[in-house]
């Protein structure tokens, strides 16, 4: 069944099982004013290109549907459905985010490590705020 045939009352967010993900296009890297964030997420790896494989770990939309944040082994892509558009990605050496999940269509976004990622854990939930390139939030189980 085709996705676009599914109401979206029906779908969810999660995927249960990886998959692997390639990226068919170049993505622009992000600039920031303050390039002195301490933060691993303030730029995209050199190491990690457009063309390795990911494990795909979780998809969510936003609340208008129109964006949606892919969770993967290497880190985290958001993606804008019309038109469709990778709009950026955070890729780490440390690992991936099981769960991304993206406030509206704003820089703010909550994280949740995978269990592969040596820096950010799988049992908290961080506030990652994108413009700021800066975590504003943690909360831990």
């Amino acid at each position: 069944k085709m996705l676009a045939d599914t109401p979206s009352s029906h779908m969810n967010s999660a995927v249960s099982s990886p998959q692997r993900i390639f990226s068919n296009s170049r993505i622009e890297n992000c600039e920031y004013p303050n390039s002195g964030a301490s933060s691993s997420l303030s730029r995209p790896d050199a190491d990690i290109n457009d063309s390795d494989e990911s494990d795909l770990f979780s998809i969510s939309w936003n609340q208008d549907y129109g964006c949606f944040a892919a969770g993967t082994s290497h880190g985290f892509r958001i993606y804008n459905c019309e038109p469709f558009k990778e709009t950026f990605r955070r890729d780490l050496k440390s690992g991936g985010f099981k769960i991304v999940e993206m406030l509206f269509r704003s820089n703010i976004l909550a994280l949740v490590g995978a269990v592969a990622n040596s820096h950010y854990p799988p049992n908290k939930v961080l506030i990652w705020d994108d413009h700021q390139s800066r975590f504003e939030a943690s909360s831990s189980n």
